[in-house]
């Protein structure tokens, strides 16, 4: 499986490949409590500390190639503010 010839300039991008290219870097000081990029930017603040991704998508208009150039454009659908009781499966016996 992994005994294969390098990529070429020009092949198709392996499936999900795409992830490692549009990481935001972020230094530690621009975390939150949570670990995720501090929120009042991209993000909306939020009260509460728990922030969880819930779903996305992906769409490609034709299959990425290497070196071809790309773009990431994210968008936020919704934010949902939930009141969850404390987890019961972590509680101490």
């Amino acid at each position: 499986m992994l005994d294969r010839p390098f990529p070429q300039e020009g092949d198709a991008l392996a499936p999900l490949w795409h992830w490692a290219f549009f990481q935001i870097p972020v230094p530690p000081s621009g975390t939150g409590a949570d670990g995720h990029i501090a929120p009042g930017g991209f993000l909306p603040k939020s009260e509460g500390n728990t922030r969880m991704w819930a779903g996305g998508r992906v769409q490609f208009h034709q299959p990425p190639t290497i070196g071809q150039s790309a773009q990431r454009e994210s968008r936020i659908k919704a934010v949902n503010e939930k009141m969850v009781a404390p987890a019961s499966c972590c509680s101490s016996q």
